[in-house]
This record gives C-alpha cells, structure tokens and sequence, in this order.
C-alpha cells in the first residue's frame, strides 16, 4: 500500500507555491475499482460524465490556499478544442501576486476524465531526456489534479478546486 509522495512539485507553469505536490493515491487499486463501479452505472445517482472541455473552463485554486479570492487561475479552450489556455499568477514571498501569466497548451487527446496536454515550450523533461506532458484528472465537476507522463497513473498533484461565484 502507498501513502502519500509529497516529493516532486507541480509544472513550474501551474505551481504557484510550494503545496502543489504529487501524491500517491491510497488504496490506489481499490479506488480505481470503485471508480470503475461508479462509472458503469452501478448506483441510483450515478453523476453524469465528466468531460474535461465542459467541466474544466471557469476558474479554479489549488487546495489549501487563498487563490481563489486573491487570484483565480483561469482555464479555458479554443473553439476547436486544440488547445487549452491556462492564466495564473505566481505568488511572491510577500504574499502578494505577480504579473498575470497566460500559459498556452496543446491539446493531445481525452481519455474518459483524463485530458492529455503539453505545454508549449515546457522545459519540464523526464528521466530519460524526453518530454513531459500533462493530464488534468478530473476527480468531481470541481476538483482536479495534474498527472505527469512520467508518473504514476494514481499520482497526482494536490488537488485544484472550482472557485465559489
């Protein structure tokens, strides 16, 4: 059984602190089993799907902060759904926010509640050199994580909530 891996940040592009980090889901084989359960219907109130591009735009804030009320990042899709726009601010020292900071991604594919992303220009590469791409993981209509290619499939980053209007 895994406990928690509190070792490896978030993408440069979408930290905004040193709390977005990677866990390893618990009970990760279990969880998925019953994720599979929920998905097939098995339950009276089984949610409707989760698709990233109806889901994901709006704004959001990593969990344990105060991003949100001070400054939301913001996710959106072009028409065609190639690509995906994500705005943050980085928090500085003082508690105070920097410059806006609009990060463009290009879409890869959808898999179920998985959206497979790169951003361009990342410099992020894995062990052996290549790349690194990203999936944003729904886990309800307001929360998401990031998985990284290299990962995992039940790591994760901390948990990005929906803003309250």
């Amino acid at each position: 059984m895994e406990g928690l891996d509190l070792e490896k940040p978030a993408p440069a592009s979408i930290a905004t602190g040193p709390w977005p980090r990677r866990f390893s889901l618990p009970f990760g084989g279990l969880l998925l089993g019953l994720v599979g359960v929920l998905a097939t219907g098995c339950t009276s109130n089984r949610p409707p799907e989760l698709d990233p591009f109806t889901v994901l735009p709006g704004q959001w804030g990593w969990s344990k902060t105060t991003e949100c009320p001070e400054s939301p990042q913001r996710l959106s899709f072009s028409e065609d759904r190639k690509s995906m726009y994500l705005s943050v601010t980085i928090p500085n020292d003082d508690g105070t926010h920097g410059p806006r900071k609009n990060n463009h991604y290009r879409v890869l594919g959808q898999a179920g509640n998985r959206l497979s992303v790169a951003l361009d220009n990342d410099q992020a590469r894995d062990d052996a050199g290549n790349p690194v791409t990203w999936d944003a993981v729904l886990l309800s209509r307001d929360e998401y994580c990031w998985n990284r290619s290299d990962w995992k499939d039940t790591q994760c980053t901390s948990v990005v909530r929906r803003c309250k209007p």
